[in-house]
């Protein structure tokens, strides 16, 4: 439990002196209800009980997000790492609501079984070379049902930014030509009120909405 105490000053100790920051579960939080806005508005309100592509799964953040706030019908997990596979089988494995796949969207013209009102790839897009890009985002297009939703993470700003080795963060253009290329249509873009001590993070994504043609 935090606790302030009253200071002479009028000052607070919440400050980011007399409390510590957990930047991860800010920024998962402020995302999470980023989600949570877009399906409300897509769905007119209707928000659970969807059936979910989730990319590159990871450690199952997005999974259990799904399937425990937003009581999805079905989720198909998928990432490129077979040992995140193996984890996540462990995990969910035994839960009738969860598909775990070992899958690459990135390779082309890479099938599931099925498509989803869903696909979400978050922290995912911006780890990818320029082909990698191309056949995921399409890919993730393909698998959407026609009146499904794809929700993916990024700066979205005017111009292209690197990121140290790893990241590559696309410009908002670059984000519609590609998903016109591929047979979709941009819907909007969900941008945060960053905290200003996380000005520094790789984390500072915003949330990028497309549909199919």
């Amino acid at each position: 439990m935090l606790e302030s105490s009253a200071r002479a000053d009028g000052q607070s100790d919440f400050d980011g002196k007399g409390w510590e920051w957990y930047e991860a579960r800010y920024h998962y939080n402020l995302v999470e209800n980023g989600v949570i806005d877009i399906l409300r508005s897509r769905f007119a309100g209707k928000i659970t009980g969807k059936s979910v592509l989730d990319i590159g799964s990871g450690s199952g953040h997005w999974i259990g997000f799904y399937l425990h706030c937003l009581q999805a019908r079905h989720i198909t997990a998928t990432d490129v790492s077979p040992f995140c596979v193996k984890d996540l089988g462990e995990t969910y494995g035994n839960m009738p609501a969860v598909e775990i796949q070992h899958a690459d969207f990135a390779h082309p013209n890479l099938e599931v079984g099925s498509t989803f009102e869903v696909v979400n790839a978050i922290g995912v897009m911006s780890t990818l070379s320029d082909e990698q890009w191309d056949y995921t985002l399409a890919n993730m297009i393909r698998h959407l049902d026609s009146d499904g939703i794809g929700i993916v993470s990024g700066e979205f700003g005017p111009f292209e930014r690197k990121a140290g080795k790893r990241r590559q963060y696309r410009s908002l253009e670059q984000w519609k030509h590609g998903l016109k290329r591929f047979g979709g249509r941009f819907v909007t873009v969900v941008r945060f009120d960053w905290f200003d001590t996380a000005e520094d993070s790789e984390c500072k994504d915003n949330l990028l909405v497309f549909e199919r043609k």
